[in-house]
């Protein structure tokens, strides 16, 4: 079972993505809390967006660190490192996605040992709940755009659209060109 002190910082092998952390930028966009669970989600931003999610059951009515959760984010290192290892202990969210991902590429390069632990956006978004988990909903600011974002990322998982490294569902440059101006010209509009 993982529990949220697992992923608030790096396994051995994986110290030295320590120093880019203070690079990713992190905003809150989703909490849904009730007295059992806990659903956080956020998009992080460096040189890319991905989304995040967070599934924690709380440990009489709290979070604390050895509540058990479940997680995920849309990045490939997530994807092609950690999910694994997550998946053999029931710490994923959208596992059949997961799984299919497994099964389809094998993803030992990286992490041969299949070390337990999550990405640097998932490290930093751990921190970020803990550090605010006595403010009211989280600190949570409410940023219509940045919700919109962070459930169409999400999306892209659920509905297995989204995975760059499988030819069969790569977008062509064209249909990435016309999303890319699509969210930009909604940005415009919001503002």
């Amino acid at each position: 079972m993982l529990k949220f002190i697992d992923i608030m910082r790096f396994p051995g092998q994986f110290s030295k993505r320590e120093t880019l952390i203070p690079n990713i930028n992190i905003e809150l966009a989703q909490v849904e809390d009730s007295p059992d669970k806990l659903s956080l989600g956020s998009i992080s931003t460096s040189s890319t967006q991905y989304a995040q999610k967070i599934e924690v059951d709380k440990i009489k009515g709290k979070l604390e660190l050895q509540s058990p959760i479940k997680v995920q984010c849309s990045c490939q290192s997530f994807q092609y490192e950690f999910a694994g290892p997550l998946l053999k202990v029931d710490g994923l969210l959208e596992r059949e996605y997961f799984e299919y991902a497994i099964r389809m590429h094998k993803p030992k390069k990286k992490n041969p040992n299949q070390v337990l632990g999550v990405c640097k956006h998932l490290v930093r978004f751990s921190r970020l709940i803990w550090s605010r988990k006595t403010l009211p909903n989280y600190g949570l600011v409410q940023n219509v755009m940045l919700q919109r974002n962070f459930m169409m990322l999400s999306q892209q998982i659920s509905m297995n659209k989204f995975n760059p490294r499988d030819p069969y569902q790569r977008m062509d440059r064209q249909e990435l060109l016309r999303k890319q101006r699509e969210q930009k010209r909604l940005a415009a509009l919001i503002k």
